[in-house]
């Protein structure tokens, strides 16, 4: 838990982490301290920060956390049958960073499991992952609540795309009221993400008109650049959106230009999220996964701050 601290920053962010009250953090937290002789954090409003004793204690934490994950790993590792499927469903946005590197990596390190990936942008992704058709989801959802299974790796939000000489995009913002009139490349309507987006704009009293509709990346993506209409995209804060290649790609790289839709926002999150018929090789694939993602979303210049 110290080190899942250290990483989000803030006991609140370690319970969303944890899929807990912040009450039971800070608690443990105090039995923690009391046992350690001292605190370990010092707290205020832009976080948390070791003490002198944390730092001390800190070394030897990853020690132990280290030699405990060796050892569940171990244990994982020798009731995994041979040639163990695990399907996943992977979001478009995702898919061409990960797919190519999550297999190799699989064959590397657990060569007893085998990845059948699919396609994570159909809109029956939860009920695959209750009924069992699906193990193990990454995809990008709206909205703020999680589901009980879903691990948060990263956060975004919505952007209109269009050409870098479109006047809709030349602000850094878009009120959701200025998209009315604009001609949109939106995915189907028995989509998620278009039921949500669809009711936004029903709230809003909002027209949206909608040129053409397609759920590949591909086809959004050529007809944008061939001057169609706009995308209206979910991409991840900072540097992880440009290292998601794909139209994120294109606007980091200014083939393509976005503003962020605000009045309201849309806020997005990158998810992992593990289906019913759990069980040890896919709790696996999904510790790697979440280390993968993670790493993809880290922000190089935080980082080199921190060294």
């Amino acid at each position: 838990m110290v080190k899942l601290i250290l990483e989000t920053g803030s006991l609140y962010q370690t319970a969303l982490r944890l899929n807990c009250a912040q009450s039971v953090v800070s608690r443990q937290l105090a039995s923690l301290e009391y046992e350690c002789g001292g605190r370990l954090f010092h707290r205020n409003a832009r976080g948390v920060r070791l003490t002198e004793l944390g730092e001390q204690l800190m070394p030897h934490v990853e020690t132990i956390i280290e030699a405990a994950q060796e050892m569940i790993g171990s244990g994982k590792r020798q009731v995994i049958e041979p040639d163990e499927e695990v399907k996943i469903a992977v979001g478009p946005q995702i898919a061409s960073y990960l797919s190519g590197p999550l297999v190799s990596e699989m064959k590397r390190i657990h060569p007893n499991i085998r990845l059948t990936i699919g396609d994570a942008v159909s809109d029956n992704i939860r009920t695959d992952l209750k009924e069992g058709r699906t193990d193990l989801a990454i995809f990008m959802r709206s909205g703020r609540a999680l589901g009980h299974d879903d691990r948060e790796i990263g956060s975004g939000d919505t952007y209109l795309v269009g050409l870098p000489t479109s006047e809709a995009t030349a602000r850094d913002t878009i009120p959701f009221s200025s998209l009315a009139g604009l001609p949109l490349l939106l995915p189907s309507q028995h989509t998620e993400w278009r039921r949500s987006l669809d009711a936004t704009a029903a709230r809003k009293r909002v027209n949206l008109t909608v040129v053409a509709e397609a759920n590949t990346p591909g086809s959004r993506a050529a007809m944008v650049q061939d001057g169609v209409g706009y995308l209206i995209l979910p991409m991840l804060a900072g540097n992880a959106a440009a290292r998601l290649g794909w139209i994120a790609g294109d606007v980091h790289a200014e083939r393509l230009r976005a503003s962020r839709i605000v009045e309201p926002a849309i806020p997005i999150k990158l998810v992992v999220s593990i289906g019913s018929n759990r069980r040890r090789a896919v709790d696996l694939v999904a510790d790697v996964v979440d280390r993968m993602l993670r790493e993809l979303i880290k922000d190089p210049a935080v980082a080199d701050q921190g060294q």
